[in-house]
């Protein structure tokens, strides 16, 4: 899988409406060529969008993100962040489903 910086359990207090804030840190090149499109993106822009190198986003470092990176957020960009959940979560199942195995088949 992708280098995923997720900031999402980093879920921030909700705004006045008291809806949580998901966000995420994204590679800003990816973003712009694909922020304009009104479709879904597909699972590779997705992992183009989210293969941030983790040595970027150490919060032990200034408090800014390098210059190709860009947070998001489930205010600025609602329909992006679902994609991004909807993903994230269907890597967990898969990782779970797989863990639940542990690679021993059944003998039947």
């Amino acid at each position: 899988p992708p280098s995923v910086v997720l900031r999402g359990d980093d879920i921030i207090p909700g705004d006045a409406g008291g809806e949580p804030v998901e966000y995420y840190i994204v590679v800003k090149g990816v973003l712009l060529k694909h922020e304009d499109r009104s479709i879904a993106l597909d699972d590779e822009a997705i992992s183009q969008l989210l293969d941030v190198p983790e040595e970027l986003c150490d919060p032990s470092t200034s408090g800014s993100l390098p210059e190709e990176l860009i947070a998001i957020d489930s205010n600025s960009h609602p329909a992006l962040c679902s994609q991004i959940r909807t993903f994230l979560e269907s890597i967990a199942d898969e990782v779970t489903s797989d863990a639940g195995h542990g690679g021993l088949e059944e003998k039947t």
